[in-house]
């Protein structure tokens, strides 16, 4: 997630991450909803994405002994918190530093590293980035993060959901300029850090255990049309167990693509020392009669859903230049 923020234009300013105080809910009563807030949906009761957000608004503002952060993330599974809709993140636009709950957002964490986008987009419209192609002169189509779907790859946007577009850095620049005007704001919310971040740039991963991570042990990557490990970087396909069928995956930041090699933004660069020892090839292989990756290219092309479990946030007072530390 840092290194996507690290791809805004803010003149002078950065954004970076720290982890603050992960909380792990491990029972229902400590829940920021209750069975109440379900509604019955083709006979499954479901949670509404924009009252699950609401709640934890509301939870965040009741609840004790949570420390102090500047924006906190709700993340969720699918088989814990079955949500009405289509729904991979929600955020509340334009409201980091805001109190009341309010710097807020969650998160439908599907596994195997998959979220990634998820945060970095989310955490975009808290500070008050909109869709590309929502009142502002950038395309969705492009397929920057902050699009608002998925769309066809083509040569010149297949590397685009890694980055910002000018559209986005242009609305955190601004929303950034509105919060260093608010001299008492900035005393309790982005302050400056000192010493290392707390991203391990360091972390490595396997295609196939991605699969694994996702999917159950007997997934692997399929092969079929994939020449080479450096070609997993965009996006690679998984068996899945039980069927014919390859699916879709987007690589993860740090996947090893080849030896002493990993994916970074969406390109196969050279690792550090040590990193990805890859030897041989894959140990599985899809058989022939399971579409190649050409024929899922064309029906899988597209992003994954986008915005790190992270809780919050900061940012640095005015003396230039503004280096902004998210607790």
């Amino acid at each position: 997630v840092s290194m996507r923020l690290d791809t805004l234009d803010l003149q002078n300013r950065t954004l970076k991450i720290r982890l603050v105080q992960p909380v792990l809910l491990t029972n229902s009563t400590q829940a920021p909803y209750n069975s109440a807030a379900f509604t019955l949906v083709a006979g499954v009761y479901k949670l509404n994405a924009t009252t699950l957000l609401s709640l934890f608004k509301q939870w965040l503002t009741t609840t004790k002994n949570l420390g102090v952060y500047d924006h906190a993330m709700f993340i969720t599974v699918p088989t814990n918190v079955p949500v009405d809709t289509r729904f991979s993140g929600l955020a509340y636009v334009g409201s980091f530093c805001h109190g009341n709950g309010e710097s807020s957002s969650i998160i439908e964490d599907r596994g195997a590293y998959q979220s990634e986008g998820v945060v970095a987009h989310e955490l975009a419209h808290s500070f008050g980035s909109h869709h590309d192609g929502e009142n502002n002169a950038c395309s969705s189509s492009a397929r920057y993060i902050m699009s608002d779907s998925s769309y066809p790859e083509t040569y010149a946007n297949i590397y685009n959901p890694w980055i910002f577009s000018s559209c986005s850095s242009e609305s955190i620049l601004n929303y950034l300029k509105t919060l260093e005007q608010n001299e008492t704001l900035l005393q309790k919310c982005l302050i400056s850090a000192s010493g290392s971040i707390e991203t391990d740039e360091s972390h490595t991963v396997s295609a196939n255990d991605q699969c694994k991570l996702f999917y159950g042990n007997e997934s692997f990557v399929c092969r079929v049309s994939l020449p080479s490990l450096d070609r997993i970087c965009d996006e690679f396909y998984c068996r899945k167990p039980g069927t014919d069928l390859c699916e879709r995956m987007t690589a993860a930041t740090g996947t090893c693509c080849g030896n002493l090699k990993k994916c970074l933004r969406g390109l196969c660069v050279d690792a550090a020392q040590g990193e990805c020892p890859v030897t041989g090839r894959f140990n599985h292989v899809c058989r022939h009669q399971e579409r190649t990756l050409e024929g899922w290219r064309g029906m899988l092309r597209g992003r994954v859903g986008v915005g790190s479990k992270r809780r919050g946030w900061g940012v640095a007072h005015h003396h230039h230049p503004h280096n902004y530390t998210f607790f």
